[in-house]
């Protein structure tokens, strides 16, 4: 399961997600999906003695599954694609979704905004004493929201007074760029620390997506299923460069998948301004941005925290920092924990 960050903007943050729901029913329409990407077609190629990466049909996708899964909803071939009958919401992004949550916190407010929340804060909290005796949980948590999280949201340790949910005017970007520009050039001294030695040594290695092209003999981004064997025996060979060794060894960094995409190809200081660069970028760029009750995301965001990357991370941060820059200064912005 995921979750990811999304900005809904505008005053019916609920409205504007609800289309979104999954868990919303629609009337019955034909679902179809590629029959070589189709939960089944690994179990279809094996029955017939193929191999992994081999090509199927929607044919053998579905023969396969109906004389397997006689008692479940049977497949049939659409189009030349493997369809079934389906009331799923087909425009779905969320299964359930908080504001803040694990972003709490996200807008850093200027000197206005930190005015005004503390001027909200003391009537919400006479508001709140007054109903603690006799309101039910789910009344005074809604208070308790509107002053910048539920008690169940995580502590927020970043700096200033913030919010999860401001209007435009009472929010301070330039500060928010500043503030992960600071904690990258943290995170770049103890990434260096981590891995000089084995740098010095060993040199950066290879990165995963060179690994991965020599090993499958196709590029990382290429839609065949991959040979199994083939690509575990290119995890195992990136896993032991020593540079890899080195990252994956320290409790702070072993997380980062693609270090040579993250932090850059070197240890000098064009790497490191260029990645003090691209954290300021992503200060306020969320996963997905809802505005007029329409979606726009980099990805699609999958199970597990997968994604299919359809617009580069550089490219989304312009395109958020530009429909940032043209939103009326009493544009609310509201950050939303969403799962999927």
């Amino acid at each position: 399961m995921s979750h990811f960050s999304v900005l809904v903007i505008g005053n019916d943050v609920a409205g504007q997600l609800a289309p979104y729901d999954e868990n919303l029913e629609v009337e019955r329409y034909v679902e179809v999906k590629e029959p070589g990407n189709h939960w089944f077609a690994a179990d279809a190629r094996k029955s017939l003695g193929l191999d992994e990466d081999a090509p199927v049909t929607a044919e053998q996708v579905v023969a396969y599954h109906n004389g397997q899964y006689a008692n479940e909803a049977s497949l049939f071939v659409h189009e030349g694609q493997v369809g079934k009958w389906s009331t799923r919401n087909p425009k779905s992004k969320w299964d359930y979704w908080r504001e803040g949550g694990r972003w709490h916190g996200f807008w850093l407010l200027n000197a206005e905004g930190a005015e005004t929340l503390a001027l909200a804060a003391h009537v919400e909290a006479a508001r709140y004493e007054a109903l603690k005796a006799t309101a039910e949980y789910s009344e005074f948590a809604a208070i308790l929201s509107r002053l910048g999280g539920k008690d169940w949201d995580p502590p927020n340790s970043k700096r200033g007074v913030r919010a999860n949910s401001a209007i435009k005017r009472h929010v301070d970007l330039a500060g928010m760029r500043a503030e992960a520009e600071d904690d990258a050039r943290k995170q770049w001294t103890v990434y260096v620390a981590a891995v000089c030695d084995a740098v010095r040594e060993h040199g950066m290695g290879e990165p995963w997506s060179q690994i991965y092209e020599r090993a499958m003999g196709s590029p990382i981004d290429a839609p065949d299923l991959p040979n199994h064997d083939a690509i575990n025996r290119a995890r195992h060979e990136w896993r032991v460069q020593p540079y890899i060794r080195a990252l994956c060894s320290h409790h702070d960094l072993w997380w980062i998948n693609d270090p040579h995409g993250y932090f850059g190809p070197d240890l000098d200081e064009h790497s490191c301004d260029a990645f003090v660069k691209r954290a300021g970028d992503c200060a306020f760029a969320p996963y997905a941005v809802v505005k007029d009750g329409e979606w726009a995301a980099k990805g699609r965001m999958g199970w597990f925290g997968m994604s299919d990357e359809q617009v580069s991370q550089t490219g989304w941060n312009d395109r958020v920092a530009a429909l940032i820059e043209s939103l009326k200064p009493n544009a609310r912005l509201t950050i939303v924990d969403c799962h999927i």
